[in-house]
Order: C-alpha cells, then structure tokens, then sequence
C-alpha cells in the first residue's frame, strides 16, 4: 500500500457550547498530490465525550465503518482506478449549539452516491432528526404532508422529459418510481439547517448506466414560517 500524508487545517470558532471547531482532516495519496479525501473532524478538548460521539456518526455515516484501514484501502484503489475521485464537506450551519453538515462523495464514474446529510446538537452530541424538532406528532406529520406533494410533483416533471425512445425508458421509470415510493413509505426527512431556513432533499437515485446526471430535489422553509410548530427551544436557537 502506498504511503499517505495526513494534513490537519484548524479553523477556530466560538464557545463549543455554541459553535464547534471544525478540523478537516485531508488524506493525500503521496503519489498525486491532487486526489484527496476530506471529510470533517470535531475537535475540543474540554468536551471530548461530545465531540466523540460526533464524530462517530460522522464517520459511520460517511465510511460506513470507522476504520483506518478502510480510508486506506478506499484511497489505494482511487489511486489505481478512479483518478478524480474527491469527498468534500460544507459546513452549513454552525451556531448557537446546533451544527450541520452535508459530505459527499463524487466519483468520476460508476454508481454515484447521495450525500449524507447531518446535523448536531453540541450540547449533547446527539444526532438531530426533523421529527424531534416539532412540538407535536401532529406537527411533524403536517410537516411531511407539506414536503411529499413538492417532490412527488418534480419527480413526475422529470419523467416527463425522459426520451421514449430511449432504450432504458421503462427501466429508468420504474426506478423513479421505486425511488419515489421508498421515499414515500419511509419519509426520514434528510435535511440541513442553514442561517435562514431548513431545507429538506430528495435524492433521486438511478444506477449510472442508466442515467449519467444525478437528480436531487429540495424544498425550503423559512424559519419564521415554522415558529408555530417548532419546540420553543429550537425556535430560539435558530431565531438568533
């Protein structure tokens, strides 16, 4: 197995109690120093209990298992067959106790994967879902009923623009469909916070050899528009 570098770039933020310090951590195959693997580490010492269970769904999330030998041997086989691999993060929304995160892996062929959407509560480094945002069930379900519809409908335009002719036509659809359907029938809502809004995303997944773009859906909601149906606590939070 080649030899790697590991670089580290610390970027300060505030209090861990309100924002976290955020380290990328970059492995570079030393034989090409233009592929790499980025992906986030949360750093601080006077909370370490919290930033390791961060950093343990950041990594089971994104690797699967939390194993070095695992990047290693990931990094080894990009070198030999997929020389514009890259993973990248951004960080979209790091204040007032709540971070979000979303990581994604872009490979340069082959089946693509959707990104990983997470976002935290610093306070107990707990992993924060759409459903432990609301007040009520009965809010979370409204919620969800509001979402479904926007997708379902920008799914049935893109089917629209499908080519009959092309060969894969019936393949494509009823993989759309089936993808729509589990979206359907296990709605888990992948979302990110940012400053303003949170928006929740589709990813439509397709196999590559049947469609070379990928098709990713979101709808947006203001936070000011969800103040009645949020917990008090996360009102506050995302109000400041």
């Amino acid at each position: 197995m080649g030899k790697y570098v590991f670089l580290l770039f610390i970027f300060p933020f505030a209090a861990f109690s309100q924002s976290a310090l955020i380290t990328p951590i970059y492995l570079i195959h030393s034989k090409d120093t233009i592929k790499s693997i980025a992906y986030p580490i949360v750093n601080c010492k006077a909370e370490t209990d919290i930033a390791l269970r961060i950093n343990n769904s950041i990594k089971a999330s994104v690797f699967i298992n939390d194993t070095t030998q695992f990047v290693m041997s990931l990094l080894n086989n990009i070198h030999k067959k997929d020389k514009s691999f890259k993973m990248e993060y951004k960080v979209n929304h790091n204040k007032n106790g709540l971070l979000s995160i979303t990581v994604q892996s872009i490979p340069s062929k082959g089946d693509r994967k959707p990104p990983v959407y997470l976002n935290f509560d610093l306070k107990t480094g707990n992993i924060i879902t759409l459903n432990t945002m609301f007040k009520t069930k009965n809010d979370s379900f409204s919620f969800a009923q509001a979402v479904i519809p926007s997708i379902i409908d920008s799914v049935q335009l893109l089917e629209q623009t499908i080519d009959k002719n092309n060969p894969d036509y019936g393949k494509i659809i009823e993989w759309l469909n089936m993808s729509l359907s589990n979206f359907q029938d296990s709605y888990s809502g992948k979302y990110i916070m940012t400053d303003r809004e949170i928006i929740v995303y589709f990813d439509c997944f397709i196999p590559h050899n049947l469609l070379s773009y990928k098709h990713s859906y979101q709808v947006s909601f203001y936070y000011k528009t969800l103040k009645n149906v949020f917990k008090p606590d996360m009102v506050k939070r995302l109000s400041n």
